[in-house]
């Protein structure tokens, strides 16, 4: 919603800054599911499985980067940081499966 009154409020040099904002727009919303996976994990007694999903959601953000930058730019960033919080639910979703030492 905010996306077209950059240009209006900090002047028409934002205005290509109002297309990355409306791609962010819902990255909110999916940080929002991976703290709910997160505090899961640590409700459970599983906190020590959070190391396992930052490591694969670094790791998958990073290759996506890798792979998405340079033929889509800031595009691809975007989408790669989608990708690093999608695999960060997908991988909260897996350990949460397999057994954990109870609190």
């Amino acid at each position: 919603m905010a996306a077209p009154l950059l240009p209006w409020l900090l002047g028409p040099e934002y205005a290509p800054a109002a297309e990355i904002l409306a791609l962010l727009a819902f990255l909110p919303a999916v940080q929002w599911l991976r703290n709910l996976g997160n505090a899961y994990l640590m409700l459970r007694g599983q906190s020590q499985k959070l190391s396992l999903v930052y490591a694969a959601a670094a790791a998958a953000g990073v290759l996506l980067a890798l792979l998405l930058v340079p033929p889509y730019g800031v595009d691809g960033a975007v989408w790669a940081m989608y990708g690093g919080e999608g695999m960060a639910i997908i991988t909260q979703g897996i350990l949460s499966w397999i057994p954990g030492r109870k609190a």
